[in-house]
Order: structure tokens, then C-alpha cells, then sequence
């Protein structure tokens, strides 16, 4: 190589220096996306409770379709129509939770964060009648409750990132 490749290689290596007056994108470190998951980021872990919740809802759908064709059509009860279609919206919202966290796309995945906001709420208030009712049993339901708590917390942390950086890179333009 010659000086002169040389140096256009180096000019070129380089970063560019923003325009006058437009902030700094702060550089996201492994600590701040890993605080809230443990050993892995949010996004990560934000996947990863999407294809759980999306095998589960998967699992139920199928189980339910199961019972509802290995029995009479006419038969059907109410609570077995509420239990289909409830399980259809979870599998719909977790489908969205995981393509919006795998494609950074903090809208598509505010649909789960109110539906699991309201199952656990739901969820909450149930614990509370069974632990009135049946007492300690119930606390296997607040385990559940804890960790289902737990998710929707990483994911909403993970949403507020994901809001943050549209935010900013929408400022920067």
C-alpha cells in the first residue's frame, strides 16, 4: 500500500461527527439492558417470554379444539366458547409480543403488556377469593401471579427502551 491509500483508508475508518446542535444517541452498555433479566438482555428476555407464552397459548388452543371436537358441536357450553376465545386473544397478543421484540417494534407489543396486565390483575383478584375461601392452596397462585408479574415487568421494561431510542432517533432527524 502506498501513503496515499493509506491515508484515504484511515480518513474513511473514522466516524463522522454529528451536525451542530444535535445530540448524542448515549450508548446503551450490557448493565443497563441486563438489570432487569439477570443474565441476558431485555430483548432477550422479552423473546423468551414470548415463545413461552406463545407455546403455552398454543398448547391450550390445541387442547381445548381437542375437547370441543371429541364432543358434540351443539353442546358446547358458554364457559368453553369464553375459554376458546380467551386463549385465542393470548395466542394472538403473544404472536405480536414476539414479532414486535424481534423486530424492535415497541407498538406491537403494547397489545400483550395490557392483555397480561389485565389477566394478572384478574389473576390477583382470584388469589385473593381462593385465599378467603380455600386458604394456603392459593399460594401456588400467588407464586404464579409473582412470575407472571415478573414478565410483564421486563417487557414493559423492554417497551419503554424500545420507545425511548424511536423517540431519540426520531429528534435526531
Amino acid at each position: 500500500m502506498d501513503g496515499k491509500t493509506k491515508g484515504t483508508v484511515e480518513a474513511t475508518a473514522k466516524p463522522a461527527s454529528p451536525a451542530p446542535g444535535v445530540p448524542h444517541a448515549p450508548a446503551a452498555t450490557g448493565r443497563d439492558l441486563m438489570q432487569y433479566t439477570g443474565c441476558i438482555s431485555l430483548r432477550g428476555g422479552t423473546i423468551t417470554i414470548g415463545v413461552l407464552y406463545l407455546l403455552i397459548s398454543l398448547l391450550l388452543e390445541v387442547l381445548l379444539i381437542y375437547i370441543v371436537c371429541q364432543f358434540d358441536m351443539h353442546n358446547l357450553t358458554v364457559p368453553m366458547k369464553v375459554a376458546l376465545v380467551i386463549v385465542s386473544i393470548s395466542t394472538i397478543t403473544a404472536s405480536l409480543l414476539l414479532f414486535g421484540a424481534v423486530k424492535n417494534r415497541h407498538g406491537l407489543i403494547v397489545p400483550w403488556i395490557i392483555w397480561e396486565g389485565i389477566n394478572v390483575g384478574l389473576g390477583i383478584l382470584g388469589i385473593l377469593y381462593s385465599t378467603l375461601s380455600i386458604g394456603p392452596a392459593a399460594i401456588i397462585g400467588l407464586l404464579i401471579a409473582t412470575i407472571r408479574l415478573y414478565f410483564l415487568y421486563v417487557v414493559i421494561e423492554f417497551c419503554i427502551k424500545l420507545l425511548a431510542r424511536t423517540v431519540h432517533s426520531q429528534a435526531m432527524c
